[in-house]
């Protein structure tokens, strides 16, 4: 008989900025009743939320108890800023208090690269390791385009502009499964005011390059570091970037985009199990595509 996936149950807190809102897998069922792993605490890219994780999530936490949070203005977590990573950041620490963790293993997608950094430097000790998707802790981008975005959020709608945008932001080879998924998870019961400011906080004045580097040099802390061939939004060269921070490599993954985790939830949930492995045996760095 095979295992039962476990399905994630919401449960909420009081956070920095208003209530969080956060997803918890628990035990598998009966015939698995512990989890036997240390936990593992997802992290969104921006503009989505905790569900982005689901469908690997369930298959990860056949082996741990996963937890995954909504940040700040983000989900069904309340709006607040500021929304730089270093809050985000928070939003998760208060999460681990609530659920009475002590230390995790972290994974983040996109900006929940810079978020993991944050976190491990908030909470020095209690992040494991860190498991990155499509991830960066900068991305600078400029005023035309902040201003470009800004302008299509207002005339389309967040629903609209992110159903629209949705290839350009995961990557041309996208199927239409994942940038529907994006799309709904993007406008889930959020303003377009709030969209833009948290676009502008994240995607223009975040920069956790130096706390990545804080954390690389002071702490031993594991990294894994994933890009999609096909990504366009945080390329190969973006990732292989951020694994010289942790000394070790990126691994490349052909023909995928910017969100692992829903183009290709069962992968990432592979690629997690192993390099989360009690022994740390399985690296994946061999698998760059050089």
């Amino acid at each position: 008989m095979g295992r039962h996936l476990p399905a994630p149950e919401r449960r909420h807190t009081d956070g920095p900025a208003g209530q969080l809102s956060y997803l918890v897998w628990g035990a598998a069922g009966p015939e698995h009743p512990e989890q036997p792993g240390q936990p593992l605490v997802l992290l969104h890219p921006v503009n989505s939320a905790a569900a982005v994780w689901h469908d690997a999530a369930s298959l990860i936490a056949l082996d741990r108890p996963t937890y995954a949070i909504d940040y700040r203005g983000h989900g069904r977590s309340a709006a607040g800023g500021p929304y730089l990573p270093v809050d985000y950041a928070a939003d998760a620490l208060a999460m681990m208090e609530a659920e009475a963790i002590t230390a995790a293993h972290v994974a983040g997608g996109s900006i929940g690269g810079a978020v993991s950094v944050e976190l491990a430097a908030l909470a020095p000790g209690r992040v494991l390791s860190i498991a990155l998707f499509g991830a960066t802790v900068h991305l600078g981008v400029p005023d035309a385009q902040m201003a470009e975005m800004a302008a299509g959020l207002r005339e389309l709608g967040v629903r609209e502009w992110f159903a629209q945008h949705g290839a350009d932001i995961i990557g041309w080879a996208s199927v239409a499964g994942p940038v529907e998924r994006l799309a709904e998870l993007a406008s889930d019961g959020r303003e377009v005011d709030t969209v833009i400011e948290i676009i502008h906080n994240t995607f223009q004045l975040a920069d956790s390059r130096a706390t990545a580097a804080a954390v690389a040099a002071s702490q031993s802390v594991p990294a894994l570091i994933v890009a999609g061939s096909e990504d366009p939004t945080c390329p190969p060269a973006m990732a292989r970037a951020l694994a010289t921070y942790f000394g070790t490599s990126a691994v490349i993954l052909d023909g995928i985009g910017h969100l692992p985790m829903i183009e290709a939830p069962r992968l990432t949930a592979a690629l997690l199990h192993g390099f989360l492995a009690p022994e740390f045996g399985q690296s994946f760095s061999e698998t760059d595509d050089q």
